[in-house]
């Protein structure tokens, strides 16, 4: 089959499992993002190890000692990213979360593209973050000054930067090493895991885990798997073209957020998403 196809539906399973998650199961989990994100990724970390034992010894062997500080460098993105978006998710409407974290796309292009991969930036490029910030506008227009919306706001396109930076190096790690998928896919859970662990435990030793959270981390540490996946789809496809790829988890998200927890999705919602959600496509699609 050809690489690119494939590439493209390793990326597209990614998308369709990240939109349970963020539309299902992190609205579903009732417990403080320093304990849902940190003992999620430690299961997620244990999840990709159990799928991947027994080509431990291919996975060790790609782990290049040069590879360390890039790779902790992702690791560190990829956590201040899930953290912080859990935190936003927590704290405003999943369609607010989302919508803002979904800046990473419009991010990548015009500043991350351009300074780490050394990418020149284009007047669709330009045109399209115009277009992004109009929609984000559009869509909040009647909830500034409400302050838990706002620090959800600020959460949200805090992880849309962490999240266009990791995806940009990681890019460019797929494409340029031979470091196998669940090595990194362990680094990135584990570690983060591993840096939260003392705070995630100080909120449990206070508040308690009862089994049935402990059941809802474990349901969403096993969909540890599509780090790997997204780590092999972008070494066959280009950043560019796994982001716009990635503009389908917004709109799949706050469909599951409606269809299962009635959230509602307003006038402006609609537009203003649809205008973020253009900006993406016009911004990433084929080069000129």
């Amino acid at each position: 089959m050809n690489q690119g196809l494939v590439g493209y539906v390793e990326i597209l399973s990614v998308v369709v499992c990240w939109s349970i998650i963020s539309g299902a199961l992190i609205p579903w989990i009732q417990l403080d993002p320093f304990v849902l994100y940190p003992i999620s990724a430690f299961i997620a970390a244990l999840t990709c190890l159990a799928l991947c034992f027994a080509q431990w010894r291919t996975i060790w062997g790609s782990l290049h000692y040069e590879l360390l500080w890039p790779l902790f460098h992702i690791c560190l993105l990829v956590g201040l990213n899930n953290l912080l978006f859990f935190a936003a998710l927590k704290t405003t409407s999943v369609a607010n979360a989302i919508l803002t974290h979904y800046l990473c796309p419009l991010l990548l292009v015009t500043v991350f593209a351009p300074l780490i991969l050394r990418e020149r930036i284009l007047r669709k490029h330009l045109i399209s973050a115009v277009l992004g910030l109009l929609g984000l506008f559009v869509v909040l227009w009647d909830q500034f000054g409400a302050d838990t919306l706002n620090i959800g706001l600020v959460w949200g396109f805090a992880s849309a930067i962490f999240y266009a930076w990791h995806l940009t190096l990681e890019s460019r790690l797929a494409t340029l090493t031979t470091l196998h998928p669940a090595a990194a896919a362990v680094f990135k859970h584990g570690l983060p895991a591993l840096i939260l662990s003392p705070v995630a435990l100080d909120h449990i030793v206070a508040n308690g885990l009862n089994l049935a959270d402990f059941g809802k981390l474990f349901l969403l540490g096993s969909f540890g798997f599509t780090f790997i996946l997204q780590y092999r789809g972008l070494g066959k496809i280009s950043s560019q073209e796994a982001a716009i790829l990635f503009y389908g988890e917004p709109i799949a998200a706050i469909f599951w957020a409606y269809i299962i927890w009635s959230q509602p999705v307003s006038f402006a919602t609609f537009v203003g998403g649809t205008l973020i959600v253009a900006a993406g496509i016009i911004a990433i699609r084929g080069r000129q």
